[in-house]
């Protein structure tokens, strides 16, 4: 397709910016179809066999309007020359690209494409005028330009809003193909009626105190859980080809105060072979966790078996410690379990492995706290869980991971670490901790 004009008593054409200019172009052969706003241009190359039409009428627009108006009502943009001008035109109204999603969050705009192993962030923009029928749609017409400069047809373009009460008011009125966020992210189990904050939380593999809501944040938080969510565009719509499940025990995080963090331990147990708590133990694996205001952070995992027991605990208290600088020598550590089994498995173990003096020393700097009845009564606020209250279950509900294979304690561990990451940080009330 070209573009040929009269400017004064010269021609301009244009088939792209690499090929175009005021001279005469060359025609190969009649199959191109050619556009122009000039009527005499019009009947020459018509008479001559070409496909030719006014550039107005093939946009359904008056054939009085010149080439700059036409550019204006679709666009608001700076262009330095025709050519750009034209480049604007014809990537947003005629050439076929890519289909390119267009996020509205707040006052933000972020456009992005999916591509195989992520999200690309292509341009973004912000509305910063108090909202009007005559600001909304300059603004529209101004983002328009930005999209199509940078290379994608308008009818390509998807918008995502996260539900109808968050549109900038009269927008709707110049976007055609728009969906909600929020619907996409309710087909997920466990992620119904979130924010969009709530959901950013979840996607996100840096932990924060504070987010910033913005497009751009957004499609971040979506790249960094583009593998678990498997997505993937289909003829302009997106699509998760997974159940998303979040693990906190991976996730990140710059710790702002250091003297705001209080330290635990989380543990889990694998029994021996006869399946008795008397019996003990076959292997132990737990972690150390910082909690930061509301959230957790791992800080460092440790595993042994039964033999290994008491040399392991002695040195992961160091290591706690080394950490927890503020701790009193009194002060017994907290040790979170879910279900009353860890505690005695761990405890027949460590006393067939120690004396009774080194026994009660160990237990001693030790406090065992269930969070099993902390955990459910969340679960059970929300209604609607008829399984098992087993850890992998109540993991799989809340759309945090389930560590595989699960039965080995260091998985364990962190699985637990993932529920109780996702309670604190959606009910911003922890496990109650008495110092002892």
């Amino acid at each position: 397709m070209i573009y040929i004009d009269r400017f004064g008593n010269k021609t301009m054409y244009y088939r792209n910016i690499n090929d175009c200019g005021y001279t005469d172009p060359i025609l190969p052969n009649k199959e191109e179809i050619i556009l122009t706003q000039d009527l005499d241009l019009l009947g020459l190359y018509q008479s001559k066999g070409f496909q030719t039409y006014l550039l107005s009428s093939y946009f359904g627009l008056s054939e009085s309007m010149g080439l700059y108006e036409i550019f204006s009502y679709f666009f608001d943009g700076v262009v330095n020359n025709d050519f750009e001008m034209l480049q604007i035109i014809f990537n947003g109204l005629i050439n076929e690209s890519d289909y390119v999603f267009c996020l509205n969050i707040d006052a933000t705009f972020c456009w992005f494409k999916v591509n195989k192993d992520r999200l690309d962030t292509i341009g973004t923009m912000q509305y910063s005028h108090a909202i009007s029928k005559y600001s909304v749609g300059k603004f529209i017409k101004k983002l328009r330009f930005s999209i199509a400069k940078s290379g994608y047809n308008l009818t390509k373009i998807q918008y995502m809003f996260w539900s109808a009460d968050t549109m900038i008011t009269d927008i709707e009125n110049y976007v055609v193909n728009y969906t909600f966020l929020s619907d996409f992210f309710n087909k997920f189990d466990g992620m119904q009626g979130l924010s969009c904050l709530n959901v950013m939380q979840l996607l996100s593999t840096d932990i924060k105190e504070f987010y910033r809501v913005t497009a751009k944040d957004f499609v971040d938080c979506l790249n960094q859980s583009f593998k678990r969510l498997n997505l993937y565009e289909l003829d302009g719509t997106l699509y998760s080809g997974n159940v998303f499940y979040k693990d906190y025990s991976t996730c990140t995080c710059d710790l702002i105060n250091s003297k705001d963090c209080e330290y635990g331990i989380i543990i889990d147990c694998e029994g021996s072979e006869s399946g008795i708590l008397q019996d003990g133990l076959s292997k132990l694996g737990g972690l150390i966790y910082c909690k930061y205001h509301n959230l957790l952070l791992n800080v460092e995992t440790f595993v042994c078996d039964e033999v290994m027991l008491a040399e392991t605990i002695d040195k992961m208290v160091d290591n706690f410690k080394a950490y927890n600088t503020n701790i009193l020598a009194s002060r017994k550590i907290h040790v979170l379990v879910y279900g009353t089994s860890d505690e005695s498995l761990f405890k027949s173990s460590l006393q067939k492995q120690v004396t009774a003096r080194r026994y009660n020393a160990i237990c001693n700097k030790l406090h065992f706290v269930n969070v099993y009845d902390y955990v459910n009564n969340y679960i059970d606020s929300k209604g609607s869980f008829e399984e098992k209250h087993t850890l992998e279950n109540v993991a799989k509900y809340l759309n945090v991971r389930v560590i595989q294979p699960i039965h080995n304690p260091v998985n364990d561990s962190r699985t637990l670490f993932n529920v109780l990451s996702r309670v604190l940080q959606v009910t911003k009330k922890f496990v109650e901790l008495n110092d002892i």
